[in-house]
């Protein structure tokens, strides 16, 4: 019997960075997977045509350039225009190992009920391994409700809104590991468009743990790369409060159910934020996130407690 083997379609969003998006594209074309691949690169409001040099060089690549709408706006755009019944995200930086679409593919064939899967990763810099695989010895992960698949063990199905919590917590699954199904993509367009640049990933993975089962393969898929364009301090915690600030806002949006099931991580996740800021001095930001996170837990004595120890220090530092 003829296997038929469906369309992938993988975006790559970029911005004003193209110097491994050559590499990126290289760990694409290289996959073991016997069906049709799709890649769909979208430039979100460079400064210049960064990606005029790469056009040559990859005619099966379509090339899409639009306004600065930031990334969650990049990925969507290209997602709606491609055609795969599948679809897959890679960071301009990152790279794919050679079997990762073939694994995932297989995986959702043979499971017609998980509506995306994610893998393992490991961390590099210019070739030489950083960490090694981790997610699987995550405590977060393993503290999920899961169900192992026979005969792999070492893939895990998670039952709809079971990990939620976790993905707050700090479950490491990442945008660029994840295989979904289009029918599952478009249950949650559109996407919010102040996300931006941040909060993309964990509202993505809360709205598919609304109506989706989600698998785990103990496999290391993906190579995050690391040691490039690091950004200050100072830099890295406003990327957090904008973080936080966009997921607090995605989190009004929520169904009641959604919300009831994030609730508690939702405020811890708030409270580490908000812990970051008054390390650093910023007394004024913890307050306001320790506040939120007050207000997502109803104001239980302990959250309550540390708002108003925060603006005590707003008060004494003032």
């Amino acid at each position: 019997m003829t296997v038929r083997w469906p369309k992938v379609s993988v975006v790559i969003p970029v911005h004003d960075r193209v110097a491994f998006l050559g590499a990126a594209i290289d760990s694409i074309l290289a996959q073991t997977y016997a069906g049709p691949i799709e890649i769909v690169v979208v430039d979100d409001g460079s400064r210049e045509d960064v990606t005029r040099p790469f056009r040559d060089r990859y005619p099966q690549v379509r090339w899409i350039r639009q306004e600065n709408l930031g990334v969650c706006a990049a990925r969507e755009r290209g997602a709606r225009e491609s055609d795969g019944e599948l679809v897959a995200y890679l960071d301009d930086d990152d790279l794919w190992m050679p079997a990762k679409l073939d694994r995932q593919v297989r995986l959702l064939q043979e499971r017609p009920d998980v509506g995306l899967v994610g893998s393992d990763v490991d961390f590099f810099l210019d070739e030489s391994v950083q960490g090694p695989g981790w997610i699987h010895q995550h405590p977060i992960l393993l503290s999920v409700k899961s169900t192992p698949i026979h005969p792999d063990p070492l893939t895990l199905v998670f039952e709809r809104l079971a990990p939620a919590e976790a993905f707050l917590d700090g479950l490491p699954i990442g945008t660029q590991t994840i295989l979904i199904r289009r029918s599952a993509l478009e249950r949650m367009w559109p996407r919010p468009r102040y996300l931006r640049d941040y909060g993309d990933w964990h509202d993505f993975a809360l709205r598919a743990t609304l109506s989706e089962r989600i698998a785990y393969q103990h496999t290391v898929f993906v190579r995050i790369r690391r040691g490039h364009g690091e950004h200050s301090t100072r830099d890295n915690l406003r990327a957090w409060r904008m973080e936080a600030d966009a997921l607090w806002r995605c989190h009004s949006s929520y169904p009641r159910t959604l919300q009831k099931a994030i609730r508690p991580a939702l405020a811890r996740f708030l409270a580490r934020i908000a812990g970051k800021c008054s390390r650093a001095g910023c007394y004024s930001h913890a307050a306001i996130l320790n506040l939120k996170a007050a207000r997502a837990t109803k104001f239980t004595p302990r959250r309550t407690a540390r708002w108003a120890l925060s603006l005590c220090r707003v008060v004494l530092h003032s």
